[in-house]
């Protein structure tokens, strides 16, 4: 199961109720293959920034699997990441109101 995995596994990603199968290539199979060692499904929240910057990469080139019509699937699993946009979007909001503060800090000096 582990060479089929490498030769061309693919990780399955959802979203808020969108599934998703991404294709990486052999190095990023590699790389997921390292990451899922342990656990089948892991949570967005336990990834490093790197792997966090794989996926994001990754996610942007994927489509979401139409609901009973994509039913095969196009390689075998090599995890199953969970996402969850609403705790993305509550991750930036501080960002940009800091950046909006320093900003504001800046051009009234």
């Amino acid at each position: 199961m582990w060479i089929q995995k490498i030769r061309r596994g693919v990780l399955q990603v959802e979203t808020d109720g969108v599934l998703r199968f991404v294709e990486p290539s052999f190095g990023q199979r590699l790389q997921l293959l390292w990451t899922f060692r342990n656990f089948n499904i892991l949570s967005e929240d336990v990834l490093n920034q790197h792997e966090r910057q794989l996926i994001g990469q990754l996610c942007q080139k994927s489509r979401p699997v139409r609901n009973g019509v994509d039913t095969t699937l196009p390689g075998p699993i090599i995890g199953i990441l969970e996402l969850h946009k609403s705790a993305m979007l509550r991750k930036k909001a501080p960002q940009g109101a800091s950046a909006s503060h320093r900003n504001s800090v800046r051009s009234s000096s």
